[in-house]
């Protein structure tokens, strides 16, 4: 009897303090390290509302870089190739044969694309952030920002000399 209510105390206490983990890219895993689904991500983290809010921006912010990403890689290749067929203008005498392409190459589509493929490297590494954040916040950790905020300065003057006194 005594071995029975051990085995389920224990087994109700690892249920209870399941934790989820992050991994690169945003990826979620649960305790026993098993790849979670969003939806299933999501169900978890409806208990906390902050966190859920935080993991779908993290999330929104994914999609959008997908899109910004494909749009880049497609209007790059759509102006290569709208380039590559193209006509040509030829010059000159029978001697001396002088090509010229009558388009310019990139053309504003595929600059957009280029402008496009870059924004979206910074808005696609933000994303694990936000999902880590979320994450943390769910499983209670306290969320400490980088920046440090000075509260007090003041400057002491005893015996022993003039200071400043910092308090964070």
């Amino acid at each position: 009897m005594k071995i029975t209510v051990t085995f389920f105390l224990l087994l109700f206490s690892t249920l209870s303090f399941a934790q989820l983990s992050v991994k690169s890219r945003g990826r979620v895993f649960d305790t026993y390290g098993k790849k979670m689904k969003p939806a299933e991500v999501r169900n978890r983290l409806a208990e906390k509302p902050e966190a859920l809010a935080l993991y779908n921006a993290g999330r929104n912010k994914k999609t959008i870089g997908n899109i910004l990403l494909v749009t880049g890689a497609a209007c790059i290749v759509g102006d290569y190739v709208n380039y590559s067929f193209q006509e040509y203008e030829f010059s000159g005498s029978p001697t001396n044969i002088s090509v010229r392409a009558k388009k310019k190459f990139p053309s504003a589509i595929g600059i957009i694309g280029a402008v496009s493929l870059v924004v979206a490297i910074p808005v696609k590494l933000g994303h694990a952030y936000k999902v880590e954040k979320a994450i943390d916040r769910y499983n209670g950790k306290k969320i400490v920002d980088s920046a440090i905020s000075l509260e007090n300065l003041s400057i002491c003057a005893n015996q022993d000399g003039v200071g400043l006194r910092l308090n964070f």
